[in-house]
């Protein structure tokens, strides 16, 4: 069985196993998750762990609200205030 732990922060050896793969990119290295974080993003580092406690694969995903990128909140939020006052009249 493989489990995954999920991680804030990457292990010292994150860059390490990362260049073992053939499919690693700058954007899973740990520098780029570190500024993720500085920049005020949420990055978090998996690692899928088989039973022997070994590491097989890794992999960095940032996690965010589907409407951050649309600004979708911005623009909804008025309308529905303006509604509520429509209907409460």
């Amino acid at each position: 069985m493989i489990s995954v732990h999920i991680k804030e922060k990457p292990d010292l050896n994150w860059n390490k196993r990362l260049l073992e793969s053939d499919l690693a990119t700058i954007y899973q290295t740990k520098e780029w998750g570190l500024l993720l974080i500085e920049n005020g993003k949420k990055p978090l580092f998996l690692e899928f762990v088989n039973e022997e406690g070994i590491i097989i694969g890794q992999l960095l995903i940032l996690v965010y609200s589907r409407f951050q990128k649309r600004k979708i909140l911005k623009n909804l939020l008025p309308k529905i205030r303006e509604h509520k006052l429509r209907t409460e009249q």
